[in-house]
Order: structure tokens, then sequence, then C-alpha cells
């Protein structure tokens, strides 16, 4: 608003002076001051980087997978104890009545497994898994109910081989559910005897 020096004397001037000289300045904005948040990231990102990574250890590893599978270090401990003093690890399960127990395999069981394999040459999983497990329980069964079997000395093979038949017989015989029950069992207590000797149990592997 503008007055004219002309009119400084008048009444109505001086109300208007009077009016404009009591209206505040319009104020100034407030200076914004940005956070420097890329300077932060990048100095948060450096902190991170200098930390040294702690590298999981191959023992680390296999106590995770052990506490994945539900068995305690002890228990492992213990089948790895039986295998190194008696040759032979054996652990007992019971389904409803009736107690049957697994016993470690040998390598011999493993031969046999590779050559009925390869004589069979199965065309499909399913067929493969069913070989497997049909020769894998009958090599562990080491009782089942009141039936107690034998397991030969290494040294006599024809033995060996008698006693193995003899155990595959009876697996034939009996419900299927009930062998397909021992056959999932089975899986879990050769998880148990793997990671039992595993090679990174060992403090210093």
């Amino acid at each position: 608003m503008s007055i004219k020096l002309s009119e400084l004397g008048n009444a109505s001037a001086a109300r208007r002076l009077s009016n404009l000289a009591a209206s505040p300045e319009p104020a100034e904005d407030p200076e914004v001051v940005e956070a420097p948040e890329e300077e932060e990231e990048e100095a948060a990102a450096e902190e991170i980087a200098a930390k040294p990574l702690q590298a999981k250890t191959a023992k680390d590893l296999w106590l995770e997978e052990l506490a994945e599978a539900k068995i305690s270090e002890n228990s492992v401990m213990t089948v790895l104890d039986s295998l190194l003093s008696k040759g032979h690890y054996e652990e007992s399960y019971q389904l409803r009545g009736t107690v049957f127990t697994f016993r470690t395999r040998t390598t011999r069981d493993a031969d046999r497994l590779a050559d009925i394999l390869y004589d069979t040459e199965p065309r499909t999983t399913n067929h493969f898994n069913h070989i497997v497990t049909r020769h894998n329980v009958a090599a562990s069964l080491a009782r089942y109910g009141n039936e107690k079997f034998i397991f030969p000395s290494p040294e006599n093979a024809e033995d060996v081989e008698s006693a193995w038949r003899a155990r595959y017989n009876f697996c034939t015989n009996l419900p299927e559910q009930v062998f397909f029950t021992l056959g999932q069992v089975l899986v879990r207590f050769d998880r148990k005897v793997q990671l039992a000797g595993d090679p990174r149990a060992i403090e210093n592997f």
C-alpha cells in the first residue's frame, strides 16, 4: 500500500499510515535443514562391512541337522560308541504290543543291495524305493515280536546270506501296512546312524 506525501496531513491518510505501521511484515520461511540420509546409510553399510562375519563351522552345521531331526547329541554318541566297540548298534521300537528291533547293516549288505539293483534294473522310482526298502528292512530286522533273528559272523558268507534270506522271507509274509511302517521307522533309524558317523562330529575335522 503506497501513500502520497501530499496526503500526510489528511486524517484518512494518517489512519492508513497507522494501519500500515501496525501490520506485521511477513515472516521469512524457516530454513529447512535436511538430514543427510544418504551419508547415514553409507556409514551404516561401512560399519556392517567392517564387522567380521561369523562363519559356521562344520560341527555347527552338524548340530543344526541334529536339532532338525530332533536327535540329541548324547544319543548319537551312544550309537557311535556301540559301532566302534561292538561293530553294530541296535534300537528297539514298539508298535502297539509288538516290539521290533533294528540293527545297523554291514558293508556286505550294501554290496548285496548294489548287486540286486544292478540285476533288476528298476525303471521307476517306486520300484527302486520298494526294492531298497525290502532289502534294508530284511538286512536290519533283528527282532519282531517273539521272533529273534541271528546275524552270523561275517567271515562265513554262506551263513550270512542264508540268514538274510530267512529274514527277507519273513518280511514277505508281514501285512503290507505293517511292512511300510517298518520301512518308515527304518528311515529314521538310518538317519540317526548316519549322523552318528558323520565326520563333521569330529572336533578337528
